[in-house]
């Protein structure tokens, strides 16, 4: 069987590629993406994760929670 060859500097990653580029566990990433909270494309069954979106959906999440703490709210 031929080993598949990844780019990761390709803005569209299969799950397995984006869990080892991000850092995220795969199960995450297949759980959000078939719920829609991680941005990503379906091509049959293959599911391709956009992950530069992913990674400033984070971070816009990440600073939306250290501005709550900053102010006191909870949330």
């Amino acid at each position: 069987m031929k080993k598949r060859l990844t780019d990761d500097s390709a803005p569209f990653q299969r799950i397995d590629d984006a869990a080892r580029i991000t850092g995220l566990p795969r199960g995450y990433l297949r759980d959000g993406a078939k719920i829609g909270d991680v941005p990503c494309v379906w091509h049959g069954r293959a599911c391709l994760i956009n992950v530069p979106a992913l990674l400033r959906k984070l971070d816009a999440e990440d600073a939306a929670r250290a501005a709550c703490l900053d102010t006191g709210a909870k949330g």
